[in-house]
Formats: structure tokens, C-alpha cells, sequence
């Protein structure tokens, strides 16, 4: 049997936050011919080296473009998204990978940031017991 081929043309269509479009061009279930039967797209973080899945995909047939939306979760700002391409034998093909980045704020909503205070209150009536 051989192995499916590899995606080719991984790339971030667009990214707001943790909120990300990856595009691939398919490949095919022998090399480049005929369709996959799966992907399996998770995240690699940088620092810790845990390996996330994100999602499946039914795969297009090879050599169309295709596009998913993921979510990269809290508390990890960077590593890599790797897209594993599955033929219907269950043979893993050459995973792709993507490295991205998110910033600080936005992948980890918990951070405390030091800054000017404010009072907690924007004014109001007192109200009587």
C-alpha cells in the first residue's frame, strides 16, 4: 500500500485572537491520487511540548483547497499546528505543520497586568435600607 501524500500550501488564511482560518491544498489517498480519508489537525505548544487536538477534517479531493476553523486554547501563545492526512488503509502520510503565535493578552485572559487604578464604581445613588 502506499502512504497518503502530504497537504501542501499549509497557510493562516486569517487570525482574530485564538480564533484561526488554516487552508491546505488536499492530497490524495496513494501519494497525490484518489482522497483521503481523514485529517487530524491538532497544536504543539512551544514551551511545554504538549500535543492538543483541535479537530478532524473530511479531506476534499486531492488537489482542491480546503479551510477550517480552529481555536487555539487559552494559556498557550505559541507551537505549531499539524495537519495528518489518513489514507482508508488507516497509513499515516508526512504530517505539515504551521508554526503560530498568539499574543499574551489574548491567550491568557487570567494575566494579571499591573497599571493605573481606577475607582469601582462610575458614580450612582446610595440607596437606603
Amino acid at each position: 500500500m502506499t502512504a497518503p501524500g502530504t497537504v501542501s500550501n499549509l497557510h493562516l488564511n486569517s487570525q482574530t485572537g485564538r480564533s484561526l482560518n488554516v487552508g491546505w491544498t488536499a492530497s490524495g489517498d496513494d501519494g497525490a491520487s484518489g482522497q483521503a480519508s481523514l485529517y487530524a489537525l491538532s497544536f504543539t505548544d512551544a514551551s511545554s511540548g504538549a500535543v492538543i487536538f483541535l479537530k478532524n477534517v473530511i479531506p476534499a479531493a486531492s488537489g482542491v483547497g480546503q479551510a477550517v476553523d480552529v481555536k487555539i486554547p487559552y494559556r498557550h501563545p505559541t507551537g505549531t499546528l499539524t495537519l495528518r492526512e489518513y489514507d482508508n488503509a488507516g497509513n499515516e502520510g508526512v504530517p505539515a505543520t504551521l508554526p503560530v503565535s498568539i499574543s499574551l493578552i489574548e491567550g491568557d485572559p487570567y494575566l494579571a497586568s499591573l497599571g493605573v487604578h481606577l475607582s469601582l464604581s462610575a458614580g450612582g445613588v446610595g440607596l437606603a435600607y
